[in-house]
Formats: C-alpha cells, structure tokens, sequence
C-alpha cells in the first residue's frame, strides 16, 4: 500500500493552456524510485481545484510516468497538486516563489525574519544571492524604516566585486521591499579597492515611481499585458502577484523610451 504523496516530491514539469479553454499541468515525483497513482480531483470551494494521489515505490504495477492533470479554464482560481499551489489567478506559480512568499514578514525590526528572507531569496535565485561575508544593520526608530547590508571591508578590495555587489542589490532591493511590510529604504556598504567607503541605497518611493516604466518594458519584450501595481508591496499579497516581481527581476529593472522609431531599453538604477 502506498502513502498520501508529500508536496515537495511533486516535480511540475509543464503548465500550459490546451484548446484555449483547458490548463494542463504536467507532474511526476521528483524521486525516480517512487511514484505516484490514484490521482483523484476535488473542487474544495469556487474556482480551487486540488489534485491529490497515492505515493509508492516505483514499479511496472505504478511506473514513475509523467502525468497530464487537465482542469478546465471556465471560473479557475487556483490548482493545487498534492498540497503544493503550482497556478494562481493565470499564473504558473515556481516552488521556489512559495519559499520566498512563506519567508515574508510584516516587521523590519524582526531581525531573524529579515535575516532568513534574505537567505531564502538569494537560495533559491543565483542572480540576487550574496556571496559575499555581510553582516545587516536595521533602522526602526524612524521612518522611513531601513534595512542596512554591510559588506566585509576585504570583500570589494577583490577585481571586479565592487560592480557584482551593486548590481545584486539592485536586484534584490524591490523584492525586499515588497515583503517586508514596513520597510522604507535598503542599503549596502563597502569599502572600494581604493579604501573608499562606498553607500549605496534604494527607496520605496523610487521603486514606485519606476515600476509603471519597468512594467511597460517588460512587456514589450516578453509581448506580456502587465499593469504596474500602485506600489511594490502590492506584489506581496499573493503567490500569484510575487511571482510577476520575482519575473520581473530575473528579467531586469529597464525603462524603454522611443528614439527615431527604435525601442531602447535602459537599465534603472
């Protein structure tokens, strides 16, 4: 007999739309030895369907095969696949984006939870971890609240580091702000090659201001329809509204202007 299936051993290898009314989601177990069988469907309110199956040694009896969940479009919501939510309100939803979304917390004076955000984020994408020794200051006596990453003195002394740190804290800064619920500003430290002590920072007010031409630039390169929140922080009140940040970033922060007829997209910041 086999057991209820675990979230984290789903592998989600597809999401797509099918015939233009179905969504089709195409999942195995990520363990080769095992696998699951028995799916079954159930609708647990309006618009929230959740698949759910049985897990077991893999065998010719349940072969580790990938299987094709279809649910049709028509007043969808949500889809849950063995406990684990993989699409939102149109949006194909990464593990990875769940982790980060889980680590967000309310409070910038929460120097654990800040902490453990700024691990999870740079876990789970390359482009906004800090490999670098770091230690992190907060500013909550007075808004606007702040969030300080003070890079080890040796660190940008090393050709090239200097340019790496800016650009990864860029990345990360909007996302920063946007899950933590009442900071204000991020900044970061270092001292240059030259012994220099460099501070740099980001503000939520600039963020904002920059996303409506962020959002135009994206979609002209990815042919997507987004609209620009009023804030950064409206992209943490949901999976779904995280990961449209979370894609925005991987893609990079840009505004696009017009010159004789040509788009050019100039990066922020």
């Amino acid at each position: 007999m086999g057991g209820r299936e675990k979230a984290n051993d789903v592998g989600v290898r597809l999401v797509e739309i099918v015939d233009g009314d179905t969504l089709s989601v195409n999942v195995d177990c990520l363990y080769a030895v095992n696998a699951f069988y028995g799916w079954e469907q159930d609708e647990t309110e309006d618009g929230v369907v959740s698949f759910t199956a049985r897990e077991a040694r893999a065998s010719f009896i349940h072969p580790n095969d990938l299987v094709d969940l279809r649910v049709p479009l028509e007043g969808l919501k949500e889809v849950w696949v063995c406990g684990r939510l993989v699409w939102q309100n149109g949006t194909t939803i990464l593990e990875s984006t769940l982790w980060i979304y889980d680590a967000r917390t309310p409070y910038v004076g929460d120097a654990t939870a800040v902490g453990n955000l700024v691990h999870e984020i740079g876990l789970w994408l390359s482009s906004m971890e800090l490999p670098y020794n770091y230690t992190i200051s907060l500013q909550t006596t007075s808004e606007p609240y702040g969030l300080t990453i003070h890079f080890d003195s040796v660190t940008a002394h090393v050709l090239g580091v200097e340019r790496d740190i800016d650009k990864r804290m860029y990345a990360i800064a909007p996302s920063l702000l946007a899950l933590i619920g009442n900071l204000g500003q991020v900044q970061w430290t270092y001292a240059a090659p030259d012994g220099t002590a460099v501070t740099r920072s980001v503000t939520l007010e600039e963020v904002d201001q920059a996303l409506p031409d962020w959002i135009e630039a994206y979609n002209l390169d990815a042919g997507a329809d987004w609209t620009a929140p009023e804030s950064v922080k409206d992209y943490a009140t949901s999976p779904a509204a995280l990961q449209q940040l979370l894609d925005l970033t991987c893609h990079g922060f840009y505004v696009v202007t017009e010159e004789d007829g040509t788009t050019i997209f100039t990066p922020q910041f």
